[in-house]
């Protein structure tokens, strides 16, 4: 198709975005994704290896939301006054600047989420385990394995669900220009049945900050109220062994809440989700 070329008239590029419009080709008006870049905002393309990393995250972030994929920011919750890792009292904090992990939260170089290459469909159905308790060996996302990249945990009383993946320094997580290392067990929450994902930081708190960090191993991430807890026993080159306990016999499937978003009435016994082979099973573990 006719193309046409758009010259950088300025020295400064820093910011872009991605929307759909109509646009003319040869076969008339078409749905099309534009990149826009804005000047003078600060990268200095007579920077050879600062604009190949800006171009290449400018390239990976738009591509993202053109696959369908969400902003990743992050989350800080509080019980009460106490920060907590998880609560129904979180305040959202924007990925830019913030959330050091991967293209859809920052101006960072390096791979999707587990999460995000399983919606793209670069991570297949068999690599991806949805649980509430049992031993799991968790491989890196970097590499190409038939280990389980993705752990999916429902949580009940909610619409939503933990996600664990295991990161290693391996080719474009090994590229740390912001001083935040992608190594070890990283813990997200998404809401069930949407592409919005939230990093969480994990304990322990220093301060009010968003820290930005991975599970520690051997210490415990409990949920009490939910009844979700995960250790991390050890991690290696070749995967992170991970420890999932269930504290009560708490389930989406009887907590007496509609976990699924695209119900409006369906609870526990009445969602389908919750019958196993055409009984309704109280212990089963999503609703969605």
């Amino acid at each position: 198709k006719k193309e046409q070329r758009i010259e950088k008239s300025h020295k400064e590029v820093n910011e872009c975005s991605s929307y759909y419009d109509s646009m003319i080709s040869d076969e008339g008006k078409i749905k099309a994704s534009v990149i826009w870049i804005l000047p003078n905002l600060g990268a200095d393309i007579d920077d050879e290896e600062n604009m190949k990393s800006n171009e290449i995250f400018v390239l990976s972030h738009e591509f993202g939301h053109n696959m369908g994929l969400s902003h990743l920011d992050g989350l800080i919750c509080y019980d009460n006054s106490n920060r907590i890792f998880f609560s129904d009292n979180c305040q959202e904090i924007p990925g830019k600047n913030n959330v050091f992990i991967e293209p859809m939260s920052t101006s960072r170089v390096s791979h999707y989420g587990a999460f995000n290459k399983r919606n793209i469909g670069w991570i297949e159905n068999e690599k991806v385990v949805t649980t509430d308790k049992g031993n799991y060996l968790l491989t890196p996302l970097e590499l190409s394995s038939k280990g389980i990249k993705l752990i999916q945990i429902p949580i009940p009383n909610s619409n939503k669900q933990y996600l664990l993946e295991y990161r290693r320094p391996l080719g474009y997580d090994n590229y740390d220009l912001t001083g935040y290392p992608l190594n070890g067990v990283f813990i997200y929450v998404n809401d069930l049945g949407s592409s919005s994902v939230f990093s969480i930081d994990p304990p322990p708190y220093q301060n009010e900050n968003f820290n930005f960090g991975s599970l520690k191993i051997n210490k415990p991430l409990v949920d009490e109220k939910n009844g979700v807890s995960i250790i991390l026993n050890s991690v290696s080159d070749d995967g992170a062994l991970l420890t999932i306990n269930k504290l009560n016999d708490l389930t989406q499937c009887n907590d007496g809440v509609n976990n699924d978003p695209f119900t409006d009435t369906f609870v526990d016994a009445e969602d389908f989700s919750c019958y196993v082979d055409g009984v309704y099973d109280p212990t089963h573990i999503s609703e969605y």
